[in-house]
Order: C-alpha cells, then sequence, then structure tokens
C-alpha cells in the first residue's frame, strides 16, 4: 500500500467512513469517506482550513469541530474558533485535521 505524507513529513490517512465522520458498521458500504492531516503546523492549519469548509461536510481542528453539515444541530463554520483549535497564535502547536467528505 501506498503512504502518503504531507509537506511538513507527517501522515495523511484516508478511510471510509459514516457521514458523522464514524466508521461503517460491518457489511454496510461506506457512503463517505475521511481524510485525516497529522500534525498540521498552526499557521498552515489556520490558512488551510478557511479554503476547506466549502468542499467538506465535517471539518475537525484537533478535537474541535469547526463544521459539521450533518449533525441533528448543524455546526457552521465560525472563523472565531479558528486560532484558538490551530493551536494559536504562535505558529508552533501542531495539531490533527480531520475532514468528511461531502
Amino acid at each position: 500500500s501506498a503512504v502518503i505524507t504531507t509537506e511538513w513529513g507527517t501522515a495523511v490517512t484516508v478511510k471510509p467512513a459514516t457521514a458523522s465522520g464514524g466508521v461503517p458498521a460491518a457489511g454496510k458500504p461506506a457512503q463517505y469517506f475521511v481524510v485525516t492531516y497529522a500534525g498540521v503546523p498552526s499557521d498552515v492549519c489556520q490558512k488551510l482550513v478557511p479554503t476547506l469548509v466549502g468542499s467538506w461536510e465535517k471539518v475537525t481542528v484537533g478535537t474541535t469541530v469547526v463544521q459539521d453539515q450533518n449533525a441533528a444541530a448543524a455546526v457552521q463554520y465560525d472563523p472565531s474558533l479558528l486560532a484558538a483549535s490551530c493551536g494559536g497564535s504562535s505558529g508552533s502547536t501542531a495539531v490533527d485535521l480531520t475532514l468528511v467528505s461531502r
């Protein structure tokens, strides 16, 4: 199998998923997929996330859901959450960025 890495040398994983980003039940086909970028530098995160929210159903930065169009109570993208969820303004904290397909 191929290994995908980011420009900053961390792993990119692609997995089948449910609309919420969970693992599909055994025997059920996945209708979505989830892409996870590990260890995204804070400065990259703050520039990258705003360009992604229009193309993905769910965007999670670290443990913060910054957008979720499939949730019972949809979470709309809020740019004010970005600095804190991307690790602050220092640019040194790496976070995981998880995307669920449309």
